[in-house]
């Protein structure tokens, strides 16, 4: 008898959903991490806006994961207040005004 080539569909409680805590985070690259801890120095020296104008444009000129990844360390310091979305591309911006 023949093997069929797909196995069978798992039943629905032998089934796992992986949530987003559960996946594994990808890391920062080697230059957009030394850029991040750049801006986490400007913003210990009180400068919130150098902080906010960093990271925006390091995501804008990321990848998506990378994008993602910019975002967990913003919000891991606490600063996602600092930022908004562009109303028509939806691109991460700075909200500061200097």
């Amino acid at each position: 008898m023949l093997q069929p080539l797909l196995p069978a569909k798992p039943k629905e409680e032998e089934m796992q959903t992986v949530t987003t805590t559960q996946m594994p985070a990808a890391k920062l690259n080697k230059a957009n991490a030394r850029d991040v801890a750049k801006a986490r120095l400007a913003l210990r020296m009180g400068e919130a806006g150098i902080y906010a104008r960093s990271l925006s444009a390091i995501h804008r000129s990321s990848s998506f994961a990378q994008q993602m990844q910019v975002e967990r360390a913003i919000h891991e310091d606490g600063m996602a207040h600092l930022f908004g979305r562009h109303p028509k591309s939806g691109a991460m911006i700075s909200a500061v005004v200097s």
